[in-house]
């Protein structure tokens, strides 16, 4: 979950004014392997974090009836432990019967790619998450504020 969150974080540091889908479409789009495209879109990305930070699910079912983007046309993803990396599988028939519109991703693997995806943007930007400590301090108590 909290690889899913890098790149919304480092597209906020870039253009904190745009919205939470074009920044972390423009992020995924820029920063995240080439090997990517053809498999899953920036969009495709943007809804698995979506669907998994807010509905803790992998079905898009939801995501897609309430989002305007029509470009969606898969209907879930599978996440996988070991195996094989990247798949996707759209229009497939089973003895007649249509099979979901699905991607699998390793789940490793993908979380690698993302921290890859960040370390080249902390390259191209000339920023570094380091730099925005402050921003995760969790306050113990011990600050008195007074108003």
């Amino acid at each position: 979950m909290s690889s899913l969150c890098l790149p919304d974080i480092c597209g906020y540091i870039n253009h904190p004014r745009d919205s939470v889908g074009k920044r972390y479409k423009g992020w995924f789009d820029s920063y995240m392997p080439q090997s990517y495209h053809g498999y899953i879109s920036a969009s495709e990305a943007y809804a698995l974090q979506c669907i998994v930070l807010h509905n803790g699910e992998l079905a898009l079912t939801q995501f897609t009836n309430r989002s305007p983007n029509k470009n969606i046309i898969l209907d879930k993803f599978e996440l996988f432990k070991d195996g094989i990396h990247l798949l996707r599988s759209t229009g497939n028939k089973v003895n007649g019967i249509e099979t979901p519109n699905l991607v699998r991703i390793n789940v490793s693997e993908y979380c690698k790619d993302i921290i890859s995806g960040v370390q080249a943007w902390e390259k191209a930007s000339g920023k570094g998450l380091g730099e925005y400590d402050e921003v995760f301090v969790i306050n113990d108590g011990s600050t008195s504020f007074s108003l």
